[in-house]
Formats: C-alpha cells, sequence, structure tokens
C-alpha cells in the first residue's frame, strides 16, 4: 500500500469551507473512481488550526501517481485552491504495517 500526504495551510476561519468543498460529491468520486484508490482522510491541526493534512491510501505509488497528475484531481485542487495561503507540499510513503480496529476486533 502507498501514501501520499498533502499538506496545506489555510486562514483557520476557512477550515471548515475547505472541508466542505471537499466533502462534496464533485470532490469525493474522482477519488472513488480512481483505480487503486482506498481510502482519504482529511485532518486539521489542533495546535495550529488551519493547518491541514489530506491522507490518501492506494494499493500503488503508479495508481496513486497517475490520479495526482490527472485533470480530475487538478479540478479537485481548484475547488480549494482559493483557500491556500501556504504553498501546498506533498510527501509520500510506503506502508509498512496497518492494525485497523475493523481488523482487530475480527481477530480470535
Amino acid at each position: 500500500m502507498w501514501l501520499n500526504i498533502s499538506s496545506a495551510t489555510v486562514a483557520p476561519e476557512n477550515a471548515s469551507k475547505a472541508v466542505e468543498i471537499l466533502n462534496r460529491e464533485e470532490s469525493r468520486q474522482p477519488f472513488s473512481a480512481a483505480p487503486g484508490f482506498r481510502f482519504l482522510f482529511v485532518v486539521e491541526s489542533t495546535e495550529h488550526p488551519g493547518e491541514m493534512l489530506a491522507l490518501s491510501f492506494w494499493d500503488t505509488e503508479e495508481e496513486g501517481q497517475a490520479f495526482y497528475n490527472s485533470d480530475e484531481y487538478r479540478r479537485v485542487l481548484g475547488g480549494v485552491a482559493e483557500l491556500v495561503i501556504a504553498r501546498p507540499e506533498r510527501r509520500l510513503y510506503n506502508v509498512r504495517m496497518e492494525n485497523l480496529a475493523a481488523y482487530a476486533a475480527a481477530a480470535p
């Protein structure tokens, strides 16, 4: 599994609006339809309001990179671009271990 972490900063008063935009069907659907997409979390710092991370998990790096280089992703970004006040950054990771509550609860 592969993980993309995109960081961006918005004015604290615009954080809810950014999440609202990202939670719209037209923003969620391109992720859901992308080959290899697993799931997406958007989180906001409790220590630094307005600092946000989008963590997206993919089957492979190739599938994730293909999405992040697509027109569909550029359209999703366009919806929140005007709210971003600091240059967004991307960091890329291979997932080495996972321990999800759903799996833990099912274990004998």
